[in-house]
């Protein structure tokens, strides 16, 4: 998965009178934003490693999950639930 860094800004848009859109950049909030990016690595980081160990807990049953999946709207996340 490509992950793709956070906004340096936050973007706010305003109308002129003559109905164009206008772009501003407000920086105040950067530290938030990457706070929340932050988290988001380390949540995607969580969910990787949670579905690694799931598929090594699989391995034994691989002939099993197999023919589960030719069945029509089972895929591979439905399966390790």
């Amino acid at each position: 998965m490509i992950l793709i860094s956070p906004p340096v800004y936050v973007f706010s848009n305003f109308a002129t009178e003559s109905g164009i859109f206008i772009w501003n950049f407000e920086p105040i909030p950067n530290f938030l934003i990457r706070q929340s990016w932050n988290h988001i690595l380390s949540l995607e980081e969580s969910i990787q490693q949670i579905e690694e160990k799931i598929d090594r807990l699989l391995l034994p049953y691989q002939k099993q999950v197999e023919l589960l999946l030719t069945i029509s709207g089972v895929k591979n996340m439905l399966l390790q639930v």
